[in-house]
């Protein structure tokens, strides 16, 4: 199988899990929930935080806000220079049945970068409080589900973006625990 049989076969069942996802059932209550978990992961949360663990954690509160500012200083980069590489276009712009529940930020869907900062938190914030690992990573894959329910994102997008923000996290961590920063 050629390189280009197996990208079309893989976009193929991206599509297919896309238009599962994204045909269920709707409603107002269902699409204002699924809206505000897409929200919860803008990004200035993860700030408030991070600010307040800095300021009233002491000292794990402050190394949780180090590696939190070095994990996003990671992601960051990596997420935007993969979606300007890549430039693959929303499902709300390729399908033209498909319209967005949620306007999106840009024209570019891979990787979600709504979903890979969600994961950055979810597990930096688990590595310090292990008794919210469940329910954070819950709500990190509850984000990444509600950016492909909206509209604005194919599976692989939110895949994609969860892999990023799970080796940016990890990474922070080694480095700052090896003192390769400090």
């Amino acid at each position: 199988m050629t390189r280009t049989a197996i990208a079309q076969r893989l976009f193929e069942m991206d599509l297919r899990l896309f238009e599962r996802i994204f045909r269920r059932a709707h409603g107002r209550p269902l699409e204002t929930a699924v809206t505000l978990v897409s929200r919860s992961a803008d990004g200035p949360l993860y700030a408030v935080v991070a600010l307040l663990a800095a300021v009233a954690g002491g000292p794990s509160g402050r190394f949780f806000a180090l590696a939190a500012a070095l994990a996003f200083a990671l992601e960051r980069p990596i997420y935007k220079g993969m979606k300007q590489g890549f430039r693959r276009q929303r499902p709300c712009f390729l399908l033209g049945d498909v319209h967005h529940r949620l306007p999106p930020p840009d024209v570019h869907s891979f990787p979600s970068g709504h979903t890979s900062g969600a994961f950055v938190f979810a597990l930096l914030a688990s590595s310090f409080l292990p008794i919210l690992a469940a329910p954070l990573l819950i709500w990190a894959s509850a984000v990444a589900y509600s950016r492909v329910y909206l509209g604005v994102h194919f599976p692989a997008d939110t895949i994609a973006g969860a892999l990023i923000g799970g080796g940016c996290a990890h990474a922070a961590l080694r480095l700052l625990a090896s003192g390769g920063l400090t």
